[in-house]
């Protein structure tokens, strides 16, 4: 009689068991997925109906092929994902696409997902992930690679850019600050707004567009936001170069005014023997004719003028630069002279704001230059001390 019981006690679970069950999807298949749902607190998911308690067939968001028995995709998107994307996922040997756009994962793209030989499709827009795109992608068979509204960063890997079946992008919103033009096969879409990148990243693509869609305006800020103490009567050199490309052009601004009536080809602003009424915030529109769609914004120079009254001699600052130049010797003389280690730049300009000579850029303490300028056509000169939010100039007449 306890035989019989148990027999039927048995026969009764196997009937409540779905006729798909975890052993008829590939075992490691499944013990994947279940490593996915903890990594990315599956318990919290707007929709996990069915995981972990039935069949894998009937789990929401996995896509079996035609033998039911082993995961080509992973679709839940605006799910509430949280955590990262387990690295198991690339155990999924026939794992063809992955959708996972609007949730919370965080981390980083597994590299050894270049070792699904079947991903044809990777959509993680709008997450919070992080790092640099795996150069490993450019292993598989990948046709679009979708990542918008992320914290990626660096240069988008050329081997990835440039692999034969890849057709569209989708980078932007994230902090990209490179990429390099398609070769050969062109792509159907491609999308890098909101990066940092500059005409030398955007021009050669808008000169080879893809073939349907190509966003690529607005672009972050470009250089920093100082803060410029000078005082009156010197000179100070302003700069808004971002990039090698010829065509750039520069229209420089104060207090959101435009200074010239169209945009100049010098990235540089020189204001000679500064009054107060130099005082101001700086900036400087950026354009090139060959993406004329993008206009890129120089941070932020704000500049006030102190004159020799403006603070008392016993809380003046020393200057740590002295120069010493001797126009009939023409040598100049530099001495830093730093409390603690301190980067600078520092370079000689002309009088139209173009730089001449790099004088020094590193890291300085207690140290003395010296360099002849005999080789400078006469004329007025403007040496230009930056470190921290300071800058200094100096008037050099040859």
């Amino acid at each position: 009689m306890r035989i019989v019981k148990l027999i039927a006690a048995k026969l009764v679970v196997f009937l409540l068991i779905p006729m798909t069950s975890y052993s008829q999807v590939n075992v490691m298949d499944s013990l994947v997925l279940v490593e996915f749902y903890n990594a990315a607190n599956g318990p919290t998911w707007y929709n996990n109906t069915n995981w972990l308690q039935t069949g894998v067939r009937y789990w929401h968001g996995i896509y079996l092929d035609a033998t039911k028995t082993r995961v080509v995709g992973i679709g839940l998107p605006n799910n509430n994902l949280n955590g990262v994307i387990s690295p198991l996922l690339c155990q999924l040997e026939k794992l063809g696409g992955i959708f996972l756009e609007g949730n919370n994962l965080t981390g980083q793209i597994p590299p050894c997902l270049g070792y699904c030989n079947f991903l044809t499709q990777i959509s993680l827009d709008y997450n919070n992930l992080n790092g640099t795109i795996p150069t490993s992608l450019a292993q598989t068979v990948l046709q679009t690679l979708n990542v918008r509204g992320n914290h990626f960063e660096g240069e988008f890997p050329d081997s990835v850019m440039n692999k034969q079946y890849l057709t569209g992008l989708r980078l932007s919103n994230n902090q990209f600050t490179s990429i390099t033009p398609r070769v050969g096969v062109l792509l159907s879409g491609l999308w890098v707004d909101t990066n940092k990148l500059t005409f030398q990243h955007i021009i050669p693509h808008a000169l080879n567009p893809p073939y349907n869609s190509f966003h690529y305006s607005p672009q972050d800020s470009v250089l920093q936001e100082t803060d410029t103490t000078v005082l009156i009567g010197s000179d100070l050199v302003l700069d808004a170069w971002v990039d090698t490309c010829q065509g750039n052009r520069y229209r420089w601004k104060k207090n959101g005014t435009y200074l010239t009536p169209l945009p100049v080809q010098n990235p540089q602003l020189l204001l000679s023997n500064i009054q107060y009424s130099d005082s101001g915030i700086y900036t400087c529109d950026i354009t090139n004719p060959l993406a004329w769609a993008l206009t890129l914004h120089r941070r932020l120079i704000r500049v006030k003028v102190s004159g020799t009254n403006d603070v008392p001699p016993d809380q003046a600052e020393v200057s740590p630069i002295r120069i010493r130049y001797l126009p009939g010797e023409t040598r100049l003389d530099i001495r830093f002279s730093f409390v603690e280690p301190t980067d600078i730049q520092c370079g000689l300009f002309d009088i139209n704001g173009r730089k001449i000579l790099r004088l020094y850029e590193g890291q300085v303490l207690n140290e003395k230059l010296n360099y002849n300028l005999k080789w400078l056509s006469p004329g007025v000169y403007v040496m230009a001390a930056r470190w921290k939010d300071k800058t200094l100039t100096w008037k050099i007449l040859r």
